[in-house]
């Protein structure tokens, strides 16, 4: 800042000897042999810093270009002018395209974090899709268990019921019996008579309403209530597979435990087949229900129903259907 240039430049190479990053030093030391007007000496010096990166080769040949413009050495000055523009081309360029391949991978980074996140929320969506599936499956599942038990619990509450009505049936019974043998023709007794006749008849009534609801709660019934709707038109087969036929046989006998009994005693030579369209006779069924059940005609019902009545040997009484008659006696 004195313009003692002489002791500043000493003081440089002393700073140059003890430096360990000692390129400002150069270009600072090159700086005062520009206003030294020391072309060669800062030349010189300009050869001997380090060419290990791209800027230092820039500003060298920016600064050759200054000096040999100084000098009025313009060949040379053209020469480090290109060059100098050629590194700053190839600089910025290499510059950019370092700045083009962080902005891909910063895209491509967004793109696969994006791509993370709707595949995340697709397995969320999957899910939430399953535990829906699995919630609705199990609500299902607690239906039809509820379902079931209500249907067994009902079940139970009419076998009770019939089971009180027939233990009441056979008491009255029993009490007529006495009631006859020690009658005297009273008055107040053939009340109490014709009283117990109007019961008998009430809880016999009420016990084939019972034993018919629990048949018709049964699922062998829905399952044959579902079948003969279907009414399959020219059909000629038998929609009652073996599996059903054992429900029937079953089911009859549960409602009706002294059917099997009663119509052994009647015709003891019956076959198994007959005995099987017996049960079957016993649910009730229509004569065009029966028809589309069998896969025959509401003629061949008839037929059959007037050979079982033929072979149990039952003589219908005047306005009485067979099915009455039989749930009479059992």
């Amino acid at each position: 800042m004195k313009h003692k240039y002489e002791k500043a430049e000493s003081y440089f190479h002393q700073a140059l000897a003890i430096s360990q990053d000692s390129i400002s030093d150069y270009w600072a030391l090159i700086d005062l042999y520009f206003q030294m007007q020391s072309y060669n000496k800062a030349e010189a010096l300009l050869n001997k810093i380090p060419q290990h990166s791209a800027q230092s080769l820039l500003l060298i040949n920016k600064t050759k270009y200054l000096l040999c413009k100084q000098q009025e050495n313009y060949a040379d000055a053209l020469k480090h002018l290109e060059e100098y523009s050629l590194l700053k081309d190839s600089f910025f360029i290499s510059s950019n395209e370092s700045k083009i391949l962080e902005i891909e991978n910063r895209y491509k980074h967004q793109k696969l974090m994006t791509e993370n996140a709707e595949l995340r929320l697709r397995q969320t969506g999957y899910l939430l899709a399953c535990a829906v599936c699995l919630i609705v499956v199990l609500a299902m599942l607690w239906a039809y268990f509820g379902y079931r038990k209500r249907t067994e619990k009902k079940l139970l509450l009419q076998q009770a019921d019939i089971r009180d009505t027939r233990n009441r049936l056979l008491e009255l019974s029993i009490e007529m019996e006495r009631k006859n043998a020690l009658l005297k023709h009273s008055e107040e007794e053939e009340k109490e008579l014709e009283r117990m006749r109007e019961e008998m008849e009430t809880l016999t009534a009420r016990y084939r309403t019972l034993r018919e609801n629990m048949l018709e709660s049964s699922p062998a019934y829905k399952k044959l209530h579902q079948l003969a709707k279907q009414r399959k038109p020219q059909n000629t087969r038998t929609l009652i597979s073996e599996e059903l036929w054992e429900q029937i046989k079953q089911q009859a006998q549960k409602i009706y435990p002294d059917l099997r009994r009663y119509v052994i005693d009647c015709c003891p030579d019956l076959s198994e087949s007959e005995w099987a369209y017996c049960c079957l006779y016993m649910f009730g069924f229509d004569t065009n229900d029966e028809a589309s059940l069998l896969g025959i005609n509401p003629s061949s019902v008839r037929t059959k129903t007037l050979r079982l009545r033929t072979r149990l040997n039952i003589d219908l009484p005047a306005q009485m259907s067979l099915y009455e008659y039989i749930t009479m006696q059992i």
